[in-house]
């Protein structure tokens, strides 16, 4: 078994070797060090309070390659005694830079996003030193990446192609927005903007590519450092018909806002929801006045640390506080997920997290189906995580999954969803609030000023989700003020660089909010979350997000379309860092 595993993972690498480019090759040949030596094994025998993803971090591998090493299924258990065979590379753990000087090795689930943040660089540095067309990778895959020291090659290489028997598939990080589907992520319209049909061949781009050319129907192509999902989404055909627009996206003027500084009220806190760690995100955040970042993580059975633990490093490292909201995909957890899932959650905390959120809107059946959507099962998870993550950190801050603010489901409490308010008080009921230390809550659909009560332009328009101020009395009177509140989410959407919104948040047609209130209400809300003493922690969703589909996450970024970033100075104006 073991002879014919090492052959294998032999074979594989013999293979590697024989797809990758010759100019790739050459280029490696010239930085003066050999090409990573192939896959060995070991065995490990599983010792009592192990978990698969535990193993995986050990031993700087995967636990997909763990499962493979020994013909297992992702829904396997492992057992105390159980001896396992594990893969083990001197350039098998995901984001460790290869021997070679100058070159990076893509490991599984590997994104550009990821590289560049650990190389310290941008995708688009990327995309030009390795001539990609495109922002999907296959593991094995050879790219430059910029070392101190060494500038960028003058001329790009030949993009890499993955094998024709082994296409690839975009890949997804926990915590991260799906990408979008190949059809909509063409080779042409990824670089430049442009269509592409999708039966012809994806060819190495040269060097200087010639100017991106308008698209008929859309906005007009921009080069790569301006791509954005929405360009390729209206450059494919996809959505609905694009507004007619400039010849380039317009810098959105910073609007004037009279806000100053404030004094917060006794320990409140500002971080941001960031998908990039790059340094445009970190020089925004910190434009903010913001000291925490958080992400979202996904668990599920056999998934490894490792890449939680470079995004707690990565936040340590830039002078953040780190806020893991842990998710699970839906379905039924057995006892012995459940438990996966509080140790997971306990690492986290041994590990360096400052907050830990458990759950996001766990009202819908889309985020937790266990008997529906049950608030006393919850309140349950909630007392077996508790003690577990305060006894392995007891700084970290403990916060219930932010609910989605809903009044869909007619003040009820159904498998099909249930309303915020009475899950929050079957919550209560529950004992939830005992294994908390700040509850969470998510304001996202505002279209009037945080100080409003009244004038929502839609239907409905007294129910308290439509504002912010009725939303924080709403949950401080349900918890009769007995915890602070953490607000995981907040956010105001504006669509006025599309000029259009997905149907689903087409709350004030054409766009919402423009630009100019959005970075309004985000300082305004600040500031009334900051002195008024109910807020410990608020998040604004996001800071720089780019997708904009049926989900529109680039219309509630703080970094818009262009590149700038009005809601930086108001709310950095707020905090007191900027003047």
């Amino acid at each position: 078994m073991k002879m014919q595993k090492l052959v294998k993972y032999v074979v594989a690498a013999m293979l590697l070797l024989t797809i990758v480019p010759a100019a790739t090759m050459l280029r490696a040949s010239t930085v003066g060090a050999p090409l990573p030596a192939p896959a060995y094994e070991m065995t490990y025998v599983v010792e009592p309070g192990d978990s698969l993803w535990g193993i995986a971090a050990k031993f700087g591998t995967t636990a997909a390659a763990i499962l493979d090493a020994n013909d297992m299924e992702e829904d396997d258990y492992i057992f105390v005694g159980q001896e396992l065979i594990i893969p083990v590379s001197p350039n098998n753990i995901p984001g460790q830079e290869s021997t070679v000087t100058g070159i990076y090795i893509v490991q599984p689930l590997d994104t550009l996003w990821q590289i560049a943040r650990w190389h310290d660089t941008h995708v688009t540095t990327l995309v030009e030193m390795n001539g990609l067309t495109g922002t999907d990778l296959f593991a094995g895959q050879v790219l430059q990446v910029p070392t101190a020291g060494a500038p960028a090659p003058a001329s790009a290489p030949a993009a890499q192609q993955p094998p024709a028997s082994a296409p690839a598939a975009p890949q997804t990080v926990p915590g991260n927005p799906t990408p979008m589907p190949p059809a909509a992520l063409t080779a042409q319209a990824a670089a430049l903007g442009n269509p592409q049909q999708p039966s012809a061949p994806a060819e190495s781009q040269p060097a200087q590519p010639a100017a991106p050319q308008p698209v008929s129907g859309g906005p007009t192509a921009m080069p790569p450092a301006a791509l954005t999902a929405q360009a390729i989404e209206w450059a494919n055909g996809g959505g609905a018909a694009a507004p007619a627009a400039p010849s380039a996206p317009q810098p959105a003027a910073a609007p004037a806002s009279n806000i100053g500084p404030v004094a917060p009220a006794g320990n409140f806190e500002l971080g941001g929801q960031a998908f990039g760690f790059g340094p445009e995100t970190w020089d925004a955040m910190r434009r903010s006045g913001m000291t925490w970042v958080k992400r979202k993580v996904i668990f599920g059975l056999g998934e490894s640390p490792v890449q939680q633990e470079r995004l707690i490093s990565a936040a340590h490292r830039e002078g953040f506080k780190i806020m893991i909201s842990l998710s699970r995909y839906p379905g039924n957890m057995s006892p012995n997920e459940m438990d996966d899932f509080v140790r997971y959650a306990q690492w986290l905390a041994e590990n360096g997290v400052d907050a830990i959120e458990i759950g996001n809107e766990v009202n819908l059946p889309t985020e937790w189906i266990i008997d529906g959507t049950n608030p006393a099962m919850y309140a349950e998870l909630l007392a077996r995580v508790y003690p577990k993550v305060k006894g392995a950190n007891p700084e970290i801050i403990v916060i219930s999954a932010g609910l989605a603010p809903t009044g869909g489901f007619r003040g009820q409490c159904t498998k099909e969803g249930c309303d915020d308010l009475p899950y929050l008080n079957q919550f209560v009921a529950a004992g939830g609030l005992n294994h908390i230390d700040c509850l969470g809550m998510h304001y996202n659909e505002g279209l009037t000023p945080p100080a409003a009560t009244s004038g929502d332009p839609r239907g409905n328009s007294s129910h308290y989700t439509r504002y912010y101020r009725s939303m924080i009395d709403t949950y401080w009177n349900a918890i009769g003020g007995s915890k602070p509140l953490c607000i995981t989410e907040l956010g105001y959407l504006s669509g006025e660089e599309w000029g259009r919104l997905p149907a689903g948040f087409n709350w004030k047609p054409p766009i919402n909010n423009t630009i100019a209130q959005h970075a309004q209400y985000l300082a305004e809300a600040t500031a009334l979350s900051a002195t008024e003493g109910k807020v410990r922690l608020q998040i604004i969703w996001n800071v720089d997000f780019i997708d904009y589909g049926d989900d529109p996450h680039a219309g509630y970024a703080m970094i818009r379309r262009d590149g700038s970033c009005p809601a930086c100075e108001t709310v950095g104006k707020v905090m007191g860092v900027n003047p």
